[in-house]
């Protein structure tokens, strides 16, 4: 009995690394986690719903710039153990579409530039009852992110830039 425990350790071992590494990698985490480097010169806010899709841009040292960026980083998110497998796997786009008339989306584009070499472009979007990640200038690809209350959340924010972001009607 002994000798056959001994066989399956190194296995038992891996087991618990993989879950350890689970339960870290999948703990709650800010903005500073999801992009590094993350200091934006500029927020893109987009609000949408099925009628408008007003845009509004703010530039760092604005209040309303400081009240977005304050509003993101104060969100956590719960990144899904399988986004590294994800991350590898080969593209194959969203596909996304909703008919429901309370539909609403958001999505926040941090532009980092300091006119030099370091651009990039972090983007952070609700659509559709959920909240995704992707590092654009990385040529990135959508990682689905958890969070309490994520359509609570998510349509109180988008109502709020609706309302607030003037349209171009």
């Amino acid at each position: 009995m002994n000798g056959k425990f001994r066989k399956y350790l190194p296995l038992l071992g891996i087991v618990a690394v993989l879950i350890l590494w689970g339960l870290w990698y999948s703990r709650p985490v800010g903005v500073e986690t999801l992009f590094p480097d993350f200091d934006p010169d500029r927020v893109e806010v987009i609000a949408s719903d099925h009628n408008v899709s007003p845009t509004e841009s703010y530039l760092k040292g604005t209040p309303e710039y400081d009240a977005a960026l304050s509003e993101v980083r104060g969100l956590q998110f719960r990144r899904s153990v399988w986004n590294p497998i994800r991350q590898i796997l080969p593209y194959r786009g969203t596909r996304t579409h909703s008919c429901a008339p309370d539909y609403k989306s958001l999505i926040f584009d941090f532009i980092q530039d300091d006119g030099k070499e370091n651009h990039a472009i972090y983007r952070l979007e609700f659509a559709l009852n959920q909240w995704s990640y992707c590092i654009v200038s990385g040529n990135g690809k959508f990682l689905p992110l958890g969070m309490t209350d994520s359509k609570t959340v998510g349509m109180e924010m988008a109502q709020r830039y609706l309302d607030q972001i003037p349209s171009d009607d």
